[in-house]
């Protein structure tokens, strides 16, 4: 008995083998890296400028399996120095001025079109002076720094798997834009300016495809010809019975195991 349940253990633990492996979930990232040069805004009264860039990803191969999921995120960093100068050259007893300079910051995904991210900051800078030199010109100016992260997950939820699969379009675009606005308040003197500088935008895109594996393909059994399986069989059996303790049950089993090979073998070759 303990034989014949080995027996079955061991087509049980072969039956396991060929059961097919399910797709597994894997995930492939690109990255794209961005950073603007640094740009001076010197104004009398007001302006506005803006200046742009762009990302490029590629979209999925669906030969790689089925897409379940996409994520876009960006980690970034970003600074900039803004003030306020005035001066007059009448001998002015007092001169002031205030001016605010801002700076805004956005992340666009724009092919597909949809999911932004946006930051704004701005800093207000106001001088006063009360003086008057021996060379008649009188002035003051002060500035501001600021600096600080701007990082973002996109919320994708609402845009179709299908828009970033191939061959939609030759790739993922996400557009950069990066916005200057300084003007003057007020100004108490001949000359006010309105500073915008030292600032910088620089950081890193990851565009992340999750997908499921084509299944792998069953192993193919081998098949076994009929007197070639009855042979295993017979062996397994005549194994079987020299295991038992009485030989000459042990001798009988044989005979009869190899008079039923036999006959199996005749009908198998007669009968067909």
């Amino acid at each position: 008995m303990m034989n014949i349940r080995r027996l079955k253990k061991a087509v049980i633990a072969c039956s396991m083998c060929f059961v097919i492996t399910g797709a597994s979930a894997t995930t492939i990232t690109y990255e794209d890296s961005w950073d603007f040069d640094s740009i001076s805004i010197v104004t009398r009264g007001s302006i506005a400028l803006s200046v742009h860039d762009s990302l490029r990803f590629m979209r999925f191969d669906e030969e790689l399996g089925s897409l379940t999921g996409v994520d876009l995120r960006f980690t970034s960093n970003w600074k900039y120095r803004s003030g306020v100068s005035t001066s007059s050259s009448f001998y002015t007893a007092r001169v002031k001025g205030s001016g605010i300079s801002s700076f805004a910051l956005s992340f666009f995904l724009f092919d597909p079109d949809s999911a932004v991210a946006t930051m704004s900051d701005s800093e207000y800078s106001g001088c006063s002076r009360s003086s008057s030199s021996s060379s008649g010109v009188s002035g003051c100016s002060q500035f501001e720094n600021n600096a600080g992260a701007f990082n973002q997950t996109l919320d994708l939820s609402s845009i179709s798997l299908e828009a970033f699969i191939n061959p939609v379009g030759n790739d993922v675009q996400v557009q950069l834009t990066e916005r200057f606005d300084a003007f003057i308040i007020s100004c108490g003197a001949q000359f006010c300016r309105q500073f915008h500088k030292s600032n910088d935008w620089q950081g890193t895109a990851y565009l992340t495809y999750t997908y499921n594996e084509p299944v792998k393909p069953v192993a193919e059994s081998t098949e076994v010809s009929e007197p070639g399986a009855l042979f295993l069989i017979a062996v397994g059996l005549v194994g079987l019975s020299f295991s038992r303790r009485n030989k000459r049950h042990q001798l009988y089993f044989g005979i009869k195991v190899l008079q039923s090979l036999r006959l199996s073998l005749w009908m198998n070759t007669h009968l067909r």
